[in-house]
């Protein structure tokens, strides 16, 4: 990697890297070591000031790899983003253009992508380096209640319509076709959160998370869409999983064939605070060998909230400046979450964890704090 001395002005001064002192003190360093975290700042530093961020890692022992993530908002954060990718010479990937014309018809008020999209996630594996130029992965969530309200044409406008800003080349027609299936398999209620494509590995597949299905969906949903994997020995090995949590998210690679590789996102409502499934879901992980002690612990000591008090002289400017002009009784503030833990099957590989966690900057008083979005 390149010595950070030789990025961009632009990138050093205002980047995510701003948030890392704040948070410093507070990453497990079982879950993210010095290694990682080097190339984690440096990737940062290339990202624009956008404090919504978090962590990809593996859960095995002999696991060092840590990917970086951040949530791009509908608000105001695409122009941010779209700024950001002008005046930085470190992204001059043709990636970052095609993310760029994302970002500007998103922000078009007469586009279906504002009505329908919620925010747009950056991926950044850690074994990229600044000799071919960093290029993300990049995933579009979708809005729960309009993408429930979407005919099937307004959903297949929405899909094709992001993948060929991102991808800059037309969807196949075979894909188009798995791509329906996919989305006409849902059960009543289900349907496509988040739509991905790998920038960063030249990939034709698409990545599409199904959500609004059960362990008991799985098997039919499956079938249905010619998945070409076992399918009765990889239901049942994700529903031991998916019976212990309160709701999942079905991963699914798809191109002008469906990948036999699958993962599923495994997830817990309610208050944030409230560890104990988190606990018991880890626990389990443990027993079956998918997670290492060290990391289980570390995870459950993750979430929390950090103050300004705390470490005021590393705050990023702009938050001190942006609350001293809020009402009297605000303050700025920094939310550690846990969001997901992903088991993936494959026919090639054993089956694996990954835990995903994260930061994000929100507002507080006295009497209640503002809940912020989703982590990850």
């Amino acid at each position: 990697m390149r010595n950070p001395d030789s990025l961009s002005p632009v990138a050093m001064k205002y980047s995510l890297d701003n948030l890392f002192p704040v948070v410093l003190p507070d990453i497990p360093p079982a879950l993210v070591g010095s290694e990682a975290l080097k190339k984690i700042r440096l990737l940062a530093r290339l990202l624009p000031p956008v404090y919504c961020s978090g962590f990809e890692c593996r859960l095995g022992r002999n696991a060092p790899r840590v990917d970086l993530h951040q949530c791009i908002s509908s608000d105001n954060e695409p122009a941010i983003l779209i700024d950001h990718i002008a005046s930085s010479s470190d992204l001059g990937h043709p990636a970052w253009k095609q993310i760029r014309s994302f970002c500007k018809r998103w922000s078009k008020s007469s586009s279906i992508l504002n009505r329908i999209v919620e925010s747009l996630w950056l991926e950044i594996d850690d074994r990229d380096t600044f000799s071919t130029g960093v290029v993300p992965s990049v995933f579009v969530s979708l809005k729960k209640e309009g993408s429930l309200s979407l005919s099937e044409k307004e959903l297949e406008q929405v899909v094709l319509t992001a993948l060929s800003l991102l991808r800059d080349r037309p969807a196949s027609k075979h894909l188009i076709n798995n791509l329906r299936r996919c989305y006409d398999a849902c059960p009543e209620g289900g349907g496509i959160t988040h739509i991905g494509t790998m920038l960063s590995r030249d990939s034709r597949m698409v990545r599409l998370n199904i959500g609004g299905l059960t362990p008991e969906h799985f098997s039919s949903y499956l079938r249905h869409i010619g998945w070409p994997g076992p399918i009765l020995n990889t239901t049942s090995e994700l529903a031991r999983f998916g019976r212990l949590v309160d709701s999942v998210i079905l991963c699914l690679d798809v191109g002008d064939g469906i990948s036999p590789e699958i993962g599923m996102e495994c997830l817990f409502s309610g208050n944030s605070t409230d560890l104990t499934g988190w606990s018991g879901f880890l626990t389990y992980l443990v027993d079956c060998g998918l997670c290492i002690p060290e990391k289980a612990d570390a995870l459950l000591a993750w979430p929390g909230v950090v103050v300004p008090t705390s470490v005021a002289d590393c705050w990023p400017n702009e938050l001190i400046i942006e609350s001293l002009l809020e009402s009297d009784g605000k303050f700025t503030q920094f939310i550690r979450k846990l969001s997901h833990i992903k088991i993936i099957v494959g026919p090639r590989r054993a089956i694996a964890a990954k835990a995903y966690f994260g930061v994000v900057h929100g507002w507080a008083n006295l009497d209640e704090a503002r809940q912020p979005g989703p982590v990850l």
